[in-house]
């Protein structure tokens, strides 16, 4: 990764990986949020309760494509429990802090699931519908200016973030083969 400061995202789009269509009209996706699972705990030596999050076990992961309106190859996802895969590209905008030059970095995002939910939106004349759809997210891939950052597959222990794997304990604890 170019050494800079992050300014925004520029141009992007949204690809459905099965139909090799783009999902023209995409306004927003909303990447997932990885997060922890994790318990409460209280107990003895402890002066209160803690959250202790569990290693390698992930609260559910959804995405959620926003669109002006449903028309289009974007139809395909009022079909509800079809697993899509999206492969979602665009460039950064990241500021090199010695020359105060703009750099151009891909950033390139793959989340594979079902479609669990879809809001065609509103009717209103002369206004977008403010349409959405919700994405179980069941496997996520992340590559920034050609580098893998992250992997995530739920069924496979699955978990690398900068190359480092993050499940390899618990894999050699637990998985058989």
């Amino acid at each position: 990764m170019r050494d800079g400061i992050a300014a925004q995202n520029n141009i992007f789009k949204l690809y459905d990986v099965e139909t090799g269509t783009a999902l023209d009209g995409t306004v927003t996706v909303e990447l997932p949020n990885f997060e922890l699972m994790s318990n409460t705990f209280k107990g003895a030596g402890v002066g209160g309760e803690i959250n202790v999050p569990a290693p390698g076990v992930m609260n559910a992961l959804t995405a959620t494509v926003s669109a002006p309106i449903i028309y289009g190859a974007i139809c395909r996802y009022l079909e509800l429990g079809s697993t899509r895969t999206l492969d979602l590209r665009n460039e950064m905008v990241v500021i090199d802090k010695d020359s105060h030059s703009n750099i151009r970095v891909p950033n390139r995002w793959i989340l594979k699931g079902p479609i669990s939910n879809t809001n065609p939106g509103k009717i209103e004349q002369g206004a977008t519908s403010d349409a959405s759809i919700v994405i179980q997210v069941y496997y996520a891939h992340h590559w920034l200016d050609g580098e893998d950052v992250l992997e995530w597959d739920v069924f496979k222990g699955i978990y690398t973030v900068n190359k480092y794997d993050l499940l390899e304990i618990l894999r050699r604890n637990v998985f058989v083969g």
